[in-house]
């Protein structure tokens, strides 16, 4: 499980490196993992990335318009970003 400072870190990383991008695509591997259907959850998709706040062991993005993505990563959570024209993904943290 992720300390506090490990969360902050991942915080201010996930600002500097997707703040103003748009959400292209999502991939769920783990539907039980989600509070919601995965179609409620895919509506993300579209949305733009505000900034990405810690709270506890909670990240909250603020996408826009309006809406907020918020994350545990529990006790083995990782959060994959890579770029359309690679295969590559990057692991955040």
């Amino acid at each position: 499980m992720p300390e506090l400072p490990e969360i902050t870190n991942l915080a201010r990383q996930m600002t500097k490196e997707l703040e103003g991008k748009r959400i292209t695509g999502v991939e769920v591997t783990q539907p039980k993992c989600l509070n919601v259907s995965i179609r409620k959850f895919k509506r993300i998709v579209g949305k733009r990335v505000r900034k990405t706040k810690a709270r506890g062991k909670w990240l909250f993005t603020h996408l826009n318009p309006d809406d907020n993505l918020l994350l545990n990563l529990g006790m083995g959570g990782d959060l994959l970003y890579h770029k359309d024209d690679t295969k590559r993904r990057t692991r955040l943290a």
